[in-house]
C-alpha cells in the first residue's frame, strides 16, 4: 500500500522502541513453530494523520492504532507510532 506514512526499518528504532515491538525477533507457537515478528512498520507522525488515511472506504490507520500496545505506555501515548507494515 502506498501512502504518505514512511517505511521504517525497525532495526533502526530506539533503543526503547526496539526493546518493545522486538523487531524481527523470533518466536515458538504452542506447536513449537518459529514465527518471526514484523520487522518493518509505517511511522505514524500524528494523531490526525492516521485518522485521515485510509486503508479502505470506511476503515482508516487510527483504527489499528492501539492494537498490540496496550501494555507499553509509550507505544500506546507517545507519538510517533509504529503501525506493521507487511511487505
Amino acid at each position: 500500500m502506498k501512502g504518505p506514512f514512511k517505511v521504517i526499518d525497525g532495526r533502526t528504532l530506539s533503543a526503547k522502541h526496539s526493546q518493545l515491538l522486538q523487531p524481527g525477533a523470533a518466536r515458538k507457537d504452542a506447536a513449537g513453530q518459529t514465527h518471526f515478528l514484523p520487522r518493518f512498520f509505517y511511522e505514524i507522525e500524528t494523531w490526525a494523520q492516521a485518522k485521515e488515511q485510509r486503508l479502505a472506504a470506511n476503515f482508516t490507520f487510527a483504527e489499528l492504532m492501539t492494537v498490540d500496545c496496550r501494555e507499553a505506555d509509550l507505544l500506546l501515548m507517545a507519538c510517533p507510532r509504529f503501525l506493521i507494515h507487511s511487505l
